[in-house]
């Protein structure tokens, strides 16, 4: 892919941490983290029951507007939209949408809505289906409901790649910028903690079994998370025209499937460094590592064969305090990183799963 760098003019985030960037990073520098005790659903006794969950908020006071209903993976999504739109300062009235993109990401989609609608035709029969939740069942609803929020008619697009959905789609968003295809794209992810969800990532024999939220790092698997995370990308030249404040920039971002994470990360990474400025290696490591001890062993075996020490670099880990965000991780952990980073720093960004992995070089320009 073209690795000339993006700008990025806006960071939105919704996260067990809060409603913004600068939360989340908080949250993963202290030592305590947000795990607790799933409540969206009543676990089965003796199942796992851990989670970070977002707190309620009221999504018709954050956009201004009143919504009949919204899934809560397009709730996320709205949500870290309109705070990117906002710090991005982006004008979205008059005919400005014709040259604004929109690229979405989703590991797992709006399952809470699609099962409460498969269930009320389970058992009240087609007829009686409910058409308000049926506009809700797909994955592309988040940013659909984007799109006419803001009146944004560029192009729209949405991934599904596993875990790496959200890096993907920051990807797209950061070609579409490159080729001209917009002058501006919120590039983002979302996720919702449900039943169905929770019981797939158990079965799959990822969940993490603690009895206790506050030793749960002593036990092998996951802490399933959840929220939204989405970056105003732009071309720089452009965005300093309009007056907006540059947070930082995309340098180069890498998404690879393969059987084995190890290999596949080993390859993201090492194309995302290939395109360091300076030469020299990343000031910030942001780790996948989440409790998962296939995938952190797949950690370890990439960035020995990148010949990569995170010692050598200052280390963010924030599945261990926000939980595993799946596709919501991409923008998440770039938003957190360019928080963390002062000018002329860069950070590197992992991302793995049991498919595949990504990498994201970000930085901060001086001046």
């Amino acid at each position: 892919m073209n690795s000339s760098s993006v700008a990025v003019t806006g960071l939105g985030v919704v996260s067990a941490a809060g409603h913004d960037s600068a939360s989340a990073l908080n949250a993963v520098t202290a030592a305590d983290g947000l795990i607790g005790w799933v409540t969206s659903f009543e676990p089965e006794p003796g199942a796992a029951a851990l989670a970070a969950e977002v707190a309620p908020y009221d999504l018709d006071e954050v956009l201004g507007s009143r919504k009949s209903y919204v899934d809560p993976v397009a709730s996320h999504f709205l949500a870290a939209c309109a705070y990117a739109v906002r710090d991005s300062v982006l004008d979205l009235s008059g005919r400005r949408g014709d040259d604004v993109g929109i690229a979405y990401g989703s590991a797992f989609g709006p399952l809470e809505s699609a099962t409460a609608f498969q269930q009320r035709i389970a058992e009240k029969g087609a007829k009686l289906a409910n058409p308000i939740l049926f506009g809700h069942t797909y994955v592309n609803t988040a940013p659909s409901l984007a799109a006419i929020e803001w009146s944004i008619r560029g192009p729209n697009m949405t991934v599904c790649s596993g875990w790496t959905s959200g890096l993907t789609a920051l990807m797209l968003g950061a070609d579409m910028i490159r080729e001209r295809r917009a002058s501006a794209v919120l590039a983002g992810a979302s996720e919702a903690l449900s039943e169905p969800v929770y019981r797939g990532l158990c079965c799959a024999g990822l969940v993490n079994h603690s009895q206790d939220p506050a030793e749960w790092r002593q036990s092998p698997g996951i802490v399933p998370g959840e929220g939204g995370a989405v970056l105003v990308l732009e071309d720089e030249a452009a965005a300093r025209t309009r007056g907006a404040t540059v947070r930082g920039h995309v340098f180069r971002a890498c998404v690879r499937s393969d059987a084995e994470p190890a290999r596949a990360l080993a390859t993201a990474l090492s194309s995302c460094l290939g395109a360091m400025p300076t030469g020299a290696g990343p000031e910030l490591y942001v780790s996948p590592a989440g409790g998962c001890p296939e995938l952190e062993e797949a950690e370890r075996s990439a960035l020995a064969h990148v010949g990569l020490d995170p010692r050598d670099a200052r280390v963010l880990r924030p599945a261990r305090a926000l939980g595993e965000t799946f596709a919501v991780a991409g923008p998440l952990y770039c938003a957190i990183a360019l928080e963390a980073l002062a000018p002329g720093e860069h950070a590197l960004v992992a991302l793995l799963d049991r498919a595949g992995a990504g990498a994201c070089l970000i930085g901060r320009k001086v001046g």
